[in-house]
């Protein structure tokens, strides 16, 4: 278990918020936002235990990420 000091040392070196304010602006889409709800609302209901790989995949396609 690493100690509280060097766990801070560890978390400051990775931080990145200051980063954010530098980044531009994304425009809202709120219709795909609003879709991909409604899509994570339907595995919810019918499907629950596949809403962890649904939020994952929910999140890969609105970020744009690979991984």
């Amino acid at each position: 278990m690493l100690s509280p000091d060097v766990q801070s040392r560890l978390l400051g070196d990775i931080d990145a918020t200051a980063l954010l304010e530098s980044r531009p602006a994304r425009i809202p889409n709120w219709r795909a936002e609003s879709q991909a709800l409604e899509r994570l609302i339907d595995v919810f209901i019918n499907n629950p235990d596949a809403l962890a790989q649904a939020l994952a995949d929910t999140a890969l396609a609105m970020t744009g990420a690979h991984a």
